[in-house]
């Protein structure tokens, strides 16, 4: 692939899918009547998969970050993507709010002291 190209380490391709349907076709080499009429360019997959340079896993659809980019949300839906986005609201600091200077700078060296700890979106909150 291109980054073996560049000498670069590429380690296999982690590609999420909800739709089952879509990984069984991925991982099979089964030719069926319905996947005969798919465009022999998108077999690709099928041999990434295969030579084990791609490994498509499942992930719900409720999980699925991207997926919510396509779909307008109410407030809270959207609180929940924002949050597994790791984007934060965030409020103009006035030139004599030190609470909030306080706040933010205690903020800030809580997250210095946790970088060795691995940070994730929130999977507990369901986006139904």
């Amino acid at each position: 692939m291109v980054l073996r190209d560049l000498y670069l380490e590429d380690d296999e391709i982690l590609v999420f899918e909800d739709n089952q349907g879509a990984r069984h076709l991925a991982k099979s080499r089964d030719v069926t009547q319905r996947s005969l009429h798919i465009n022999t360019e998108y077999h690709w997959l099928r041999e990434k998969v295969a030579q084990g340079e791609v490994q498509v896993k499942y992930c719900p659809t409720n999980d699925m970050i991207a997926d919510h980019f396509r779909n307008p949300l109410g407030t809270v839906k959207c609180d929940c993507f924002r949050g597994q986005l790791g984007v934060r609201r965030v409020r103009v600091l006035e030139p004599d709010d030190a609470e909030l200077r306080c706040w933010l700078m205690h903020d800030i060296l809580d997250k210095a002291t946790n970088l060795g700890e691995k940070e994730g979106g929130n999977s507990s909150c369901m986006l139904q």
